[in-house]
């Protein structure tokens, strides 16, 4: 009796292999300030260079997709179909409808065809494959889509609103197309064009419309562009065009996603914008691409010790594991790498398949819109993740007594801090709205300036320096 008692004693005051290998590996110096100060000064040590080294594979994860041949592929897309000096139309050249048929006819065909062409398609420079054919697509609204005064009845038939998806036209185009079999698209709306909404200057886009491929022969495209300008496929219930094409450079491993945006205004007249992006689609080609894979790898062997640390601290602390903001910092660091890794498996999926695409049904457009998108999200991901994770390391500096200070100075005058930048940005959100209401509305130099949010992101303030 009396030995079964001490060997009870004895299992209650040894732990078990389980929970030593749980506090030497997962316990966080948070759990251990309850503790002597050596074993808080070794937790601190060993939290602070698992750290550090997952720190450096995030940084190699991130860094190592990213290369300066992206700007410069980029400024020759941009010096080839914007503003280059060796083109007669520019895209801000565009503000009239014969503007923006002399930029089509002109700068996009010899943009696109003026190129190598060979049995394997069209390249740009050449070196950049343009993958499918480009598209152009429209949006229209119907000509009932806003009230005449009465006043103005017998004078005004017709009124076309702003762009609203309601107010949609989508009736079938009637007109006779000598280019039939290439342009008869451009007749007929359709729901979905594989295509993402577009949030332009002035609306937000659906993905339908009206839409026109052009040809992988320079003749024909001209003759197809001549086609529909003559028979006013562009009319006053146009509210967008947008052009649409996709280059590949196998040399970089690069794609380059092209959208020209035409948006038109109620007013008359053609705002134009762009969208280019260069992004590296295609991974694990190169030898640097699988070690690239390994860092991945152990990146997200890091996360998956980082869920177990947290989920002990939860379970040690309970609700008050979400009183502490490092804690909630946390959180945010591993939901962002995971959505990034969800993003890295549909782009590793997807890219293939579009690829394959691409080649099999050359006379079709094949549409990278919405994996470019997902990718957009993916870098944003990763460089909020950076930033919060180098915000990080001021957690495991507290052992240092300058910086310890400095973390418990901001911790106390955190309260006044809020106060003060909720003054700052109600006196900030007057001025703003007083510029926007009176000076803007009366003034024709600042003509960027046009709405409150325009002025809060500061285009006001940079504006008006650059007009004193």
């Amino acid at each position: 009796m009396e030995n079964h008692e001490s060997g009870d004693s004895h299992s209650e005051g040894k732990p078990g292999l389980c929970n030593c290998f749980l506090n030497c590996v997962f316990l966080s110096r948070s759990q251990t300030n309850l503790s002597g100060g050596e074993k808080k000064f070794k937790s601190q040590l060993k939290e602070l260079t698992v750290y550090i080294l997952f720190l450096i594979t995030l940084s190699v994860v991130i860094y190592g997709t990213v290369t300066p041949y992206q700007f410069y592929y980029t400024k020759s897309v941009e010096n080839l179909f914007i503003d280059g000096n060796n083109i007669e139309t520019t895209w801000h050249d565009v503000e009239t409808w014969d503007s923006l048929w002399k930029y089509l006819q002109n700068t996009l065909v010899d943009g696109i065809h003026d190129n190598k062409i060979n049995e394997k398609g069209i390249y740009i420079y050449n070196e950049n494959k343009l993958l499918s054919l480009p598209r152009l697509r429209q949006l229209k609204i119907s000509n009932d889509s806003c009230e005449i005064p009465s006043v103005f009845n017998n004078v005004l038939f017709n009124c076309y609103s702003d762009y609203s998806v309601d107010e949609e036209d989508k009736e079938t185009l009637e007109f006779f197309s000598f280019y039939a079999e290439q342009s008869s698209d451009s007749k007929v709306y359709n729901e979905k064009l594989n295509t993402r909404p577009y949030s332009g200057q002035l609306a937000r886009y659906g993905h339908g419309g009206y839409q026109q491929l052009l040809s992988t022969d320079k003749n024909i495209s001209s003759y197809i562009l001549h086609d529909l300008k003559f028979n006013g496929w562009i009319d006053r219930g146009t509210r967008v065009v947008f052009i649409d094409f996709t280059l590949y450079n196998a040399n970089i491993n690069m794609f380059c996603i092209v959208k020209l945006v035409a948006e038109f205004l109620p007013t008359g007249g053609i705002a134009t914008s762009h969208e280019i992006l260069v992004q590296k689609l295609l991974r694990y080609v190169s030898t640097k691409d699988n070690v690239l894979f390994g860092f991945e790898v152990a990146l997200i062997v890091f996360v998956v010790y980082y869920i177990v640390v947290e989920c002990v601290e939860l379970m040690v602390f309970r609700m008050n594991y979400f009183v502490q903001y490092w804690n909630m910092l946390d959180n945010i660091i591993i939901i962002k790498i995971l959505a990034g890794a969800a993003i890295s498996l549909y782009r590793s999926v997807t890219i293939n398949d579009l690829v394959t695409k691409s080649e099999t049904d050359a006379d079709s457009f094949t549409s990278f819109e919405t994996i470019a998108y997902y990718e957009s999200i993916y870098n944003d991901l990763a460089a909020l993740c950076l930033f919060f994770s180098w915000i990080k390391i001021f957690k495991y500096l507290k052992f240092n007594k300058t910086m310890r200070h400095f973390s418990t100075t901001l911790s106390r005058c955190s309260k006044d801090i809020l106060s003060f930048a909720v003054m700052f940005f109600i006196i900030f959100f007057a001025f703003a709205s007083l510029a926007c209401f009176s000076l803007v509305r009366f003034s024709e130099t600042l003509p960027r300036s046009t709405t409150v949010p325009t002025h809060c992101s500061g285009s006001f303030w940079e504006t008006l320096i650059s007009w004193l």
